[in-house]
């Protein structure tokens, strides 16, 4: 069976009541018939951050940036990478997050 993904942002109540704009982003990068990157930043959502829809997709797209290269040097071994990243995800994988950001 084919794999169906689907994504929506969608505004809140008060966005809407306030005329303010969405302020999330996702992205969903298909990778290979088995593989898929999926990234979701929420916005900040508030008058004191303008820029926050900049901000999730800067977010969304380093993520999605960070993964393929993870994902590519881990190719030929992908159960190193998870064991990696559940090893080292917190730290490493932060760190280099915050490095590309």
């Amino acid at each position: 069976m084919a794999r169906k993904l689907y994504g929506k942002s969608v505004k809140g109540a008060t966005h809407v009541r306030n005329g303010q704009p969405l302020q999330d982003s996702f992205k969903i990068e298909e990778i290979s018939p088995d593989i898929t990157v999926i990234a979701v930043a929420d916005g900040h959502g508030s008058a004191n951050s303008p820029k926050s829809k900049n901000g999730s997709l800067i977010a969304v797209n380093t993520f999605c940036k960070i993964m393929d290269h993870y994902l590519y040097n881990y190719k030929d071994d992908l159960d190193s990478l998870v064991t990696y990243l559940n090893r080292e995800g917190d730290t490493k994988f932060a760190q280099d997050i915050c490095a590309e950001w």
